[in-house]
């Protein structure tokens, strides 16, 4: 899966992450370090699983399929926000797809601009 910011997104870094604005309805998004972390990651062409293998190295595989699972639920938000793009890849791959939110997906916290 490949994850592209929608084209009336803006970011910013900043203190505590980064920020999202969607032009279109003056709505900003803040995410956390590690949101900010993932995001970024996503953006420059990291897959999700390989990314999770990265966040979770040192630790169990459990913790690697949790980190994967996180990661597919932080994108599912950020899309139904309108905020990024997930672009399936081939088909063989085999990435995470999460119905509901996991602990990450708190990464991303919405105001109004």
């Amino acid at each position: 899966m490949t994850v592209r910011l929608k084209p009336h997104v803006s970011t910013a870094v900043t203190d505590n992450g980064m920020a999202l604005l969607d032009e279109t309805t003056g709505r900003y998004f803040e995410l956390n370090g590690t949101g900010a972390t993932v995001l970024t990651a996503l953006l420059d062409g990291a897959r999700p699983q390989e990314l999770a293998r990265r966040l979770s190295e040192g630790t169990t595989d459990a913790d690697a399929e949790r980190a994967g699972a996180d990661i597919a639920a932080f994108v599912t938000c950020l899309t139904r926000q309108g905020l990024v793009q997930a672009v399936a890849e081939a088909a063989h791959e085999t990435g995470t797809a999460a119905a509901g939110h996991g602990q990450n997906a708190r990464a991303i916290r919405g105001g109004a601009a």
